[in-house]
């Protein structure tokens, strides 16, 4: 009974079943760190709670709003072997009191067995802060669904954020969607207040 125990503690310290998940900083990482998979990049320095907030933005009969919320262990629907801190969220988009576009009740979850997560997931997603700025994955509905690129960077103190929008190319996986379109359906290089 004894070697039958130490053989067992022996195989399961050396499998790979048994090696450790690294836990590595989100605020200092390099791309190298990343290799080989099995890891947690967390955000060990709260980098990513400044952002976290309703955002909202009004001019005229205008108004933008931005719900952003902190995701931790965040995982892609058990597609991948590592978890990361990020950025979720969803935004509101009026125009004279007509609702444009409202993705403020979104999922931070996927399950590969049901498309309708895919649908209501989170458009707005990210974790890289460089030079005090939140760079994300920006999903333009209104717009077919336009994938772009967006910047945060804290203004006031931190009561305020500026946002700005990039176009980027992406390929179309079915050409029964529309050409992209140019420019986006919600206001860019604006300021947004905390709310």
């Amino acid at each position: 009974m004894k070697k039958i125990l130490t053989f067992a503690l022996l195989f399961f310290a050396f499998s790979p079943i048994a090696e450790a998940q690294r836990t590595i900083s989100l605020s200092s990482y390099k791309v190298e760190d990343l290799k080989g998979g099995n890891y947690y990049l967390k955000d060990t320095e709260g980098i990513l709670n400044p952002f976290v907030g309703t955002w909202r933005w009004q001019e005229g009969n205008k108004e933008f709003i931005i719900k952003l919320q902190k995701k931790e262990k965040f995982n892609w629907g058990g597609l991948t072997d590592y978890y990361k801190d990020i950025i979720m969220g969803g935004y509101l988009y009026k125009e004279n009191g007509v609702e444009i576009t409202n993705t403020l009740n979104f999922t931070s979850s996927l399950d590969m067995n049901n498309t309708a997560t895919f649908q209501n997931f989170s458009k707005i997603t990210g974790n890289r802060v460089t030079s005090g700025e939140l760079n994300l994955i920006f999903y333009d509905i209104a717009k077919y669904n336009k994938e772009c690129r967006a910047k945060l960077s804290l203004q006031n103190s931190g009561n305020s954020i500026l946002i700005r929008l990039y176009d980027v190319e992406t390929y179309r996986f079915s050409n029964r969607r529309p050409p992209k379109q140019k420019g986006f359906s919600v206001p860019n290089n604006v300021i947004l207040n905390k709310q």
